[in-house]
């Protein structure tokens, strides 16, 4: 009965565990009395964090607010974020120790580590590290794995006393620059290590780097730090501000130079009439505030951890006011559109009249429209292929031919006659017959009766040639001008049997070879 008993003790089921014993705390952790009300105990209000900094076991910095040079941040906090846990402390004393040591060149050894640390390191590779921080600082590039690259990342960043900032900033600039082609993770690492270093010490974008500050901003976290409105070009600010690009796809190349060429000059322009000055993003974009902790996905020291509040003008904040001038960007590529012939078909729905009044006036005097003349089409030009084989064969004009076909047409004559000599009409009805009018292809008075008195108001202002008038008359009446255009010409096809207007994109023109046609018809 026992051995059966002895099947359930689950003790006996358990395997045993290796109890490590327990490493001794470096505080006091001795019993303290503790008095309740008025006398509590000194030691039991103060924190553990508060008696490691009060017992210099942490550095205790101060927070500290400033406006760098860049406008498009107005103020930036930096708060160190301190902790009783003394992580990385190893690293920080092994990169002081090894800060001044040189090695002669030597070949690469491989050295996989996604956090490399010194201690992690054998012989040869810490000799090619100090080999490798050597070449760099010389501005000498060499292979090496990504592994030693992020090291001397790190010894940069967590030895500020010893590296002075300014010339940290400057060296991993370098690194990128030397390294981002083999490697092109470093463009999001340094874009956001180097936000953070020159945040944390005050500093401006080096000068080795200004040149390529698209790249970085494109894959930093914080775009704006890397656009600055003193350096960056006035054409990139707008487009950035407005959320839009002229000819953004590519597919009309010739746009560009004329596109950056007038494109701020009237935004400059519109900017004047309203504020008294030239285009500046301070006046369109939002006033925010954003925050991001120092070196993310770095290994940094207990004592270099920050956190970095700043109040900045953001461009991912579409207001009003940035809408309302991207129109304006828009209705400008238009007319640049329309000034080399391509049709425009950007929509500007918030776009003001007086700010269209003014971005035509620019552009008409700056790149005017020339009206193209009217060519009237060759036959060969639209026939088919091979329908011209289809063509009666020309013989020329003989006076013997003419009266044959006259002979012929008489003889038909009478054969008609002929036929209809068998119907009998009345006085009356032969009296209405004759008295029917005769339909005759004359433009005098049946072509103006199927014409509206819209249409025709439509071809005084085409033949008038003021396009501003016929713009408002279009909006008045809630028309659109290729479709009243459009009706025109069907029925003047019918008509006549040809078109009388061309032109589309608020810019029409009568076909010269109807021009005093159309002028009867707008008289009768």
């Amino acid at each position: 009965m026992s051995e059966r008993d002895d099947f359930w003790d689950i003790e006996k089921l358990i395997p045993r565990k290796n109890l490590k014993q327990m490493q001794p705390t470096r505080h006091d952790t001795s019993a303290v009395p503790i008095e309740f009300g008025e006398n509590t105990s000194e030691e039991v209000k103060t924190s553990l964090f508060e008696r490691a900094v009060r017992d210099g076991e942490l550095k205790a910095g101060k927070e500290y607010t400033y406006t760098p040079s860049n406008s498009l941040i107005t103020s930036v906090t930096v708060r160190p974020r301190l902790t009783p846990s003394r992580f990385y402390a190893d690293f920080l004393s092994d990169a002081k120790k090894y800060l001044n040591v040189h090695a002669s060149p030597c070949e690469s050894v491989p050295f996989p580590a996604y956090i490399p640390e010194y201690r992690s390191m054998k012989r040869a590779q810490l000799e090619f590290y100090f080999y490798f921080r050597d070449c760099v600082k010389k501005g000498v590039k060499i292979e090496t794995p990504l592994s030693y690259i992020l090291l001397l990342l790190f010894e940069i960043i967590n030895l500020p006393d010893e590296i002075a900032p300014e010339d940290g900033s400057v060296l991993m600039c370098r690194i990128w620059l030397m390294y981002r082609d083999v490697y092109p993770r470093l463009n999001s690492y340094i874009a956001d290590w180097l936000c953070d270093y020159c945040l944390i010490h005050r500093l401006s974008l080096p000068e080795e780097i200004l040149e390529h500050t698209e790249i970085l901003a494109e894959a930093s976290g914080f775009y704006e730090f890397y656009c600055d409105p003193k350096r960056t070009d006035r054409y990139t600010l707008l487009c950035k501000t407005v959320h839009h690009t002229p000819n953004s796809d590519g597919k009309y190349p010739d746009t560009e130079p004329l596109l950056k060429e007038h494109v701020v000059r009237v935004v400059d322009r519109l900017a004047d009439i309203k504020r008294g000055g030239a285009f500046s993003p301070d006046d369109i974009l939002m006033l925010t505030t954003g925050a991001r902790t120092a070196y993310r996905s770095a290994l940094c020291a207990y004592n270099n951890n920050a956190l970095i509040s700043y109040t900045y003008r953001s461009f991912s904040k579409i207001t009003l006011s940035a809408q309302k001038l991207g129109d304006c960007v828009k209705y400008a590529e238009n007319r640049v559109r329309a000034y080399l012939g391509i049709r425009a078909r950007l929509k500007c729905p918030t776009l003001a009249d007086a700010d269209r009044c003014v971005i035509d006036d620019y552009f008409d005097t700056e790149l005017p429209i020339e009206k193209k003349k009217y060519q009237r089409k060759e036959y060969a030009s639209y026939m088919g292929e091979n329908e011209y084989l289809y063509e009666p064969e020309s013989t020329g004009v003989s006076l013997d031919t003419a009266l044959e076909i006259e002979k012929e047409s008489w003889k038909a004559a009478q054969m008609l006659e002929g036929a209809f000599a068998d119907i009998d009409m009345s006085e009356e009805e032969l009296e209405t017959a004759e008295e029917a009018p005769v339909l005759e292809k004359a433009l005098d008075g049946p072509a103006a009766v199927g014409l509206t008195d819209t249409e025709l108001e439509f071809l005084r202002l085409v033949i008038s040639e003021n396009m501003t008038a016929l713009k408002a008359f279009l909006k008045q009446n809630g028309l659109i001008g290729d479709a009243v255009s459009e009706k025109i010409n069907v029925y003047a096809f019918d008509t006549i049997g040809d078109s009388i207007i061309e032109g589309s994109a608020g810019e029409y023109v009568i076909v010269p070879d109807y021009l005093e046609e159309v002028e009867q018809w707008l008289r009768n």
